[in-house]
């Protein structure tokens, strides 16, 4: 998620929160939803310099993708690795 550039005094390490890849500042979040778009997760997770498998560790998510039924999965971009309940194309 795009954020206005922050100050040293705000947060410290402002190159943290600039993400080469996106030309921008920004923070790093996670969103979990259902088909029905219903949300069921949500982090804001690191900033948007971090890496998405590295800012999910510093979630809560990996807890509740081992405690979902057999059969179920969540959908991911290909920034994560494969689990039994995380898919990827």
């Amino acid at each position: 998620m795009q954020i206005t550039a922050t100050s040293q005094a705000d947060c410290g390490n402002v190159g943290a929160y600039f993400s080469g890849y996106y030309c921008t500042y920004g923070v790093h979040f996670h969103v979990v939803c259902n088909a029905d778009s219903s949300f069921h997760f949500f982090s804001i997770a690191a900033p948007g310099k971090t890496n998405d498998s590295i800012a999910n560790q510093k979630t809560f998510l990996p807890l509740q993708l081992d405690s979902l039924p057999l059969g179920y999965f969540i959908a991911t971009d290909c920034a994560y690795f494969l689990l039994e309940h995380l898919t990827s194309p």
